[in-house]
Formats: structure tokens, sequence, C-alpha cells
């Protein structure tokens, strides 16, 4: 929010794979908190357990359905690498971004045995679907401790 110049109150943020919603829940002041996933138990959960302003639906990250330009922030941490169609999700996370918002994305870079991975690829393929998808890369972050030889944490906005 702070790279996009938005106050926490101002912003409409979408969380791209929601999981159990504690992503959105670090943003409690946002104007609006909206996750999508697409397993029906965990968006049920999230539901019944929502907070103020915050809401949870079950969607296909493949094809958002919300209009183009909708959200400030939209995030999507340790989602794509589970999925085949990754160059369409960063397509559909740009359509739903703001001209001025921004995108965060963590991805795993390097060798491991996890069989959910399917998508894997190395950073400079990666960041060439980036900036396909029509991005440009405001800041990388690599977290220290991370599991994974290379994690990077991009802030992102649309081109």
């Amino acid at each position: 929010m702070k790279a996009a110049g938005l106050a926490e109150a101002d912003c409409r943020i979408l969380d791209v794979g929601s999981g159990m919603g504690a992503s959105l829940r670090l943003f409690p002041a946002a104007r609006e908190r909206v996750g999508i996933d697409n397993s029906e138990p965990m968006v049920r959960w999230c539901n019944a357990t929502s907070q103020e302003r915050e809401r949870y639906q079950l969607m296909d990250c493949r094809a958002i359905d919300f209009p183009e330009n909708t959200f400030d922030v939209v995030f999507s941490f340790d989602v794509l690498e589970h999925i085949d169609e990754t160059r369409d999700i960063l397509r559909e996370i740009q359509r739903v971004t703001q001209p001025q918002g921004v995108a965060a994305i963590i991805y795993p870079f390097g060798a491991h045995d996890w069989d959910s991975h399917v998508s894997l690829v190395e950073k400079p393929v990666f960041d060439g679907w980036l900036k396909s998808a029509g991005y440009s890369i405001l800041e990388e972050v690599q977290p220290p401790g991370e599991v994974f030889p290379c994690t990077v944490c991009y802030l992102l906005r649309p081109s």
C-alpha cells in the first residue's frame, strides 16, 4: 500500500488463493477485503469466521470474476506454483489491479521434491512471464530463512 501511495482505509484488497484468510486479516482497516479460493470448505469456513469488510468467494483464479481495475492491492502468496496455468493467473491479477495499484506475489525458485508444486520455473522464465503479463517490477525481496533456495516476494505495478 505504501508503494502505491495508498492509505489502508482507502484500499480494496484481493487475496488470490486466500486459503484460511490469514493474509487478509493483516489489513483490518482496509475498505474492502476479498479472498478467492477454489476450495469450497475453505471458503465456507473463512466466511463463517470473517471479520468486518471481509468476504470470501469460491472462484477459479484463472478467470477472476471481477471487472478490470477493481482492486488497489492484489496479492497471491505461495499459490502460483500449484497451478499449471500460471501465466493466465498473472494476466488475471494484472487485469483486476488498478493502474496505480500494486500486486504482491510470492513465488519459490529452486529444486525440491514437493509433488504439489506443478509449475516451478527458473527465475528468468518467471520474470519473463511477469513482463509479458504487463507488470513493472517495483521491488524484489527475498525473505530470510526460507525453506527453498530462493523464494522471492515481488512487488509489481501494472505497466
